[in-house]
């Protein structure tokens, strides 16, 4: 070969051998670009100083990481224009793990329900089931910077055209209806859930409870929130309303989720959600499924005792044998098949829950049964219990009483509690072999329908008088499960 060739040839070899190095490095560059962030400890400006870390393996896809990233700006904003410092999320790390993403997955394509079906068969309409997210809430602010992020979370994951929401607040007297107004709808529209899909109502006006019956009202209220379940399904409606103008927020439901003013995560309403859909032994599916909630962790007062109870004796989740709410470790020594679930982590089945957190089918509150929040009809014998375990009753009247709490998902009302309750959670998780937020497969279980409801319910009746002062339990009833 010619010496002068030789050089030529030398330098096109190098420039193939860079191009080939930088070629490389820049298909390296896009997938790593591509996959999913993993989501640091400090990722969040608050996340360093949160009570409780996020997981090790929680992941947030780069637009939904800027997505959390603007939203908790946008709440300090807000809340800074109508207060002082605002308060900050507990959870460090809103995100789900990829075992979580796996778990929930098919969440993604809700099942519809029988009445949708027929619907679409007769209009010839597609249909894109959808999860009714409502509340009725005040004073929240605290609660509020997670509940946020759970829902851009919620929102991101299942899909916009899978979510709706129904959200009742007022009157408070914190900058909590004007984050809704002005943070939480600009998120939902930004994630993509379309207007006709979001019915938030701010700044109700105060009740004077001491002028109405306490059940009755709250009852009214829970309807004023769960109205367009029905209102967007009734024939008169769609009939007047032309199509491109109907609000969307209740119609083509499969599953309602409705919170009380909880510190929440995505996770939480995932994991009840995933127990309510996957529930086996029956073919007209899920009544109600709650989570657990706690009013203080240490001592323990487990919140929701006036309106739980067992399955298969209709007793209180823990003995209350004094006149007067007290705390209690021993939770649910009358049931050994409750008590052996609740330690381990498993969903079991009840007569009634609600537990501030509930996912609720749709179906009992449609025709032909109408159920609705109530006051119980004392002049038929009725005992005046609360008027979630009087949806309960109703749905087990109408062969729906098939209600399960999960106790994987516990809740509570206030910061110090909340804390103490995720916290001790994670620890029963790990001594049961959890890992990233999802059980291992000897305790993945489902329930199974084994019950019909317990021939005696105990209740202790609301007085039958105005306002909030009453001690229900210096009266015990045993009566039916339901009316006929």
């Amino acid at each position: 070969m010619h010496p002068s060739r030789s050089r030529p040839l030398g330098m096109l070899a190098r420039r193939r051998a860079l191009f080939a190095i930088v070629l490389a490095f820049g298909v390296v560059l896009l997938v790593f670009t591509l996959l999913p962030a993993s989501e640091p400890a400090n990722s969040l400006p608050y996340a360093a100083d949160a009570a409780v870390p996020g997981r090790d393996g929680a992941r947030a896809p780069p637009a939904l990481q800027a997505t959390l990233d603007d939203l908790y700006a946008n709440f300090t904003r807000v809340w800074s224009a109508h207060s002082g410092s605002p308060p900050t999320p507990i959870y460090g790390g809103p995100a789900l793990t990829l075992a979580q993403v796996e778990r929930y997955s098919h969440l993604k394509r809700p099942p519809p329900t029988r009445a949708m079906k027929i619907k679409a068969g007769a209009d010839g309409h597609a249909l894109k089931p959808k999860f009714m997210i409502t509340t009725l809430t005040r004073n929240i602010g605290d609660q509020l910077p997670d509940l946020l992020n759970a829902l851009a979370v919620l929102v991101a994951f299942l899909g916009p055209d899978h979510v709706s929401f129904s959200f009742v607040e007022g009157p408070s007297g914190d900058p909590s209806p004007f984050v809704l107004d002005e943070v939480l709808v600009p998120l939902l529209r930004h994630l993509g859930v379309p207007a006709a899909q979001i019915r938030v109502d701010t700044n109700a006006p105060e009740i004077n409870f001491a002028n109405v019956n306490r059940i009755e009202q709250l009852a009214s209220l829970r309807n004023a929130a769960l109205e367009p379940l029905w209102a967007d399904n009734d024939i008169g409606y769609l009939a007047r309303t032309p199509e491109r103008r109907r609000r969307m927020v209740g119609a083509d439901v499969v599953a309602v989720v409705f919170f009380n003013d909880v510190f929440l995560h995505a996770a939480d309403i995932l994991e009840v959600l995933h127990q309510h859909v996957t529930a086996k032994g029956v073919t007209m599916g899920t009544g109600i499924t709650t989570a657990w909630d706690w009013m203080e962790r240490n001592p323990a007062y487990f919140y929701d005792v006036w309106v739980a109870r067992t399955i298969d004796t209709g007793d209180l989740f823990y003995p209350i044998d004094q006149p007067s709410w007290s705390p209690s470790d021993d939770i649910l020594p009358g049931s050994e098949y409750s008590k052996t679930r609740y330690e381990g982590l498993q969903p079991f089945q009840v007569y009634s829950a609600w537990n501030g957190l509930a996912v609720l089918s749709p179906t009992p509150f449609l025709p032909p049964f109408n159920v609705r929040f109530r006051r119980g009809n004392t002049a038929k014998g009725e005992c005046a219990a609360s008027e979630c375990t009087l949806v309960a009753a109703d749905f087990w009247k109408y062969n729906w009483g098939r209600v399960q709490v999960v106790p994987s998902v516990q809740v509570a009302y206030q910061r110090k509690p909340a804390i103490e309750t995720a916290l001790e959670l994670r620890k029963a998780q790990d001594k049961l072999g959890w890992k990233d937020g999802v059980p291992p497969k000897n305790r993945d279980t489902t329930v199974a329908w084994e019950f019909g409801a317990p021939d005696e319910v105990r209740c202790h009746p609301w007085p039958e008088k105005n306002g909030l002062d009453a001690n229900v339990w210096a009266k015990t009833e045993w009566v039916k499960p339901y009316l006929l």
